[in-house]
């Protein structure tokens, strides 16, 4: 509501939020409010972290998915540098 209320505070608000998700392992929901920051490094930061973890967990067809999804995040960056 807040951030609704005044649009320059919502990378204030999500940040502490996104780590706050972070650290309470919804790690989707955290990749949202750091890209809704205007962090979107940090977002990509959980998908490398999710990629690794389930490349060590032999999670192959996981690490697959995030893998893509760090490409797609990836390739949305170099299109639009101005998110960085």
């Amino acid at each position: 509501m807040l951030a609704k209320q005044n649009p320059a505070m919502e990378s204030m608000i999500n940040l502490p939020y996104a780590d706050w998700l972070s650290a309470n392992d919804r790690f989707e929901e955290a990749q949202e409010a750091y890209k809704k920051a205007n962090r979107p490094d940090l977002s990509l930061k959980i998908i490398e972290f999710l990629s690794q973890n389930a490349i060590t967990e032999k999670r192959f067809q996981d690490a697959a998915r995030c893998y893509w999804m760090l490409a797609a995040e990836s390739l949305k960056l170099v299109q639009d540098p101005e998110r960085l």
